[in-house]
């Protein structure tokens, strides 16, 4: 199994977070509803996309 390290910095503009690991960044923040800048996905929604694409490439093989 791989080794995975995430680097995540809350930023100072709305509620967004980026993360970083090593060689790939993406972003994620709130709606403007929730304070955010809505420049991103929520965290919710990223997990369920992370989700929905572990399925679909674990069905694969």
């Amino acid at each position: 199994m791989a080794d995975y390290q995430i680097h995540t910095v809350l930023r100072q503009v709305g509620c967004q977070v980026i993360n970083n690991d090593g060689t790939h960044q993406w972003l994620l923040d709130e709606p403007l509803t929730q304070e955010g800048t809505d420049a991103a996905p929520n965290p919710v929604q990223s997990l369920l996309g992370a989700l929905g694409g572990c399925l679909s490439l674990t069905s694969l093989t």
